[in-house]
């Protein structure tokens, strides 16, 4: 033992190893420390890259490692759908100006805005989680806790997006805007509040 040093950091690892000699154990640990020391059997359980990482190659405990995995799910699925509702929203609107159907062109122009503002909200989500550091449990059971009250949250106002969305229509069918919306508004807001609220939910559900 006397060949690995005698720095302060070492001191706790060297009576393990000796425990682990006098016993003919083996030492698992991810410490390479325990290399230094001749005679003792250790390996690192953790060697072959199956336990989980951070994009950094950090170790991430099992909290961290669910809370990133909703969090990519969320954003990717996010901005995923918002890519389609800018393009679909671009496209319907240019139809509905060539048909001149305000109705087509409101749900167009509906879906594009919220498409935008699904991949602003998407990216901000993005970046956040770049920025933060590796967690400890602790911070990372808070954040798991303090998402899944967000998501539902999110979830009962999605509610109100669909029956807000389900209004516009009902108001339009009877020849009504509600504040200079119409039909094609309401619908587009109605399918906008629909995919929102399961994925708000699923993703809820997936937290522990």
């Amino acid at each position: 033992m006397a060949g690995a040093g005698r720095g302060g950091d070492l001191t706790p690892d060297a009576h393990l190893a000796a425990l682990a000699v006098a016993n003919s154990g083996t030492i698992s640990s991810q410490d390479a420390d325990f290399s230094r020391f001749h005679g003792v059997r250790w390996i690192n359980p953790c060697a072959s890259s199956t336990c989980p990482q951070t994009e950094d190659g950090v170790m991430e405990n099992m909290s961290e490692q669910q809370l990133t995995s909703v969090e990519r799910t969320l954003t990717s699925a996010l901005l995923a759908w918002s890519a389609a509702s800018v393009a679909v929203g671009a496209t319907v609107t240019v139809a509905g100006r060539s048909s001149a159907s305000d109705e087509v062109m409101a749900f167009g122009r509906q879906t594009a805005a919220w498409g935008a503002v699904d991949a602003l909200i998407a990216g901000g989500g993005v970046l956040s989680r770049r920025r933060r550091g590796p967690l400890s449990g602790d911070e990372a059971d808070k954040k798991i806790r303090s998402l899944r009250t967000l998501l539902l949250v999110n979830a009962a106002a999605d509610v109100g997006y669909i029956a807000g969305g389900a209004l516009l229509i009902a108001r339009g069918r009877r020849g009504r805007k509600t504040l200079r919306m119409s039909m094609g508004d309401g619908a587009a807001i109605a399918i906008q509040g629909a995919f929102l609220l399961v994925l708000d939910l699923s993703q809820a559900r997936q937290l522990p």
